[in-house]
């Protein structure tokens, strides 16, 4: 067997509007689908009672990368411990941008939480790690 592609990231949100204002007006993303799923198949598949979840796929403009933004109605999601860079988990998923310095100043107008300004790596790229609405860390990278 042989992976093909990686089909989404699914990001816990408490709030759908609030997470399509971050991504879509702040990032660039573009909304596509957005439903209001439940049933037995996904309470199954999800491992959760009564599952009520609404989710919204959003792409970079390409369409080449996908995140499913999910807002749980039943069980409502709860907050979880602050994930770092080095914690054993999933940590953060990278972006890749045209300009590094203009996100990274709507970043500062807005007084999104970010760890430091835009630095370049030895290999020449411009690279920075910010914060969602929801604590989810993104690496914004220029290349």
């Amino acid at each position: 067997m042989q992976v093909k592609n990686i089909r989404h990231v699914g990001v816990v949100t408490d709030s759908i509007e609030k997470s399509l204002g971050f991504y879509c007006d702040i990032l660039g993303f573009v909304k596509s689908k957005q439903v209001k799923e439940s049933g037995e198949a996904l309470s199954t598949m999800l491992g959760l009672n009564q599952c009520i979840v609404n989710t919204c796929k959003i792409s970079t403009p390409n369409g080449d990368a996908k995140l499913e933004l999910l807002e749980f109605e039943s069980p409502i999601a709860q907050a979880s411990n602050e994930v770092s860079v080095n914690s054993l988990n999933l940590t953060h998923f990278a972006i890749t941008v045209e300009s590094v310095n203009e996100v990274f100043l709507k970043v500062q107008d807005l007084k999104l939480s970010y760890i430091s300004a835009p630095v370049k790596t030895d290999g020449g790229a411009k690279v920075f790690f910010l914060r969602d609405v929801n604590n989810v860390l993104i690496e914004v990278v220029e290349e």
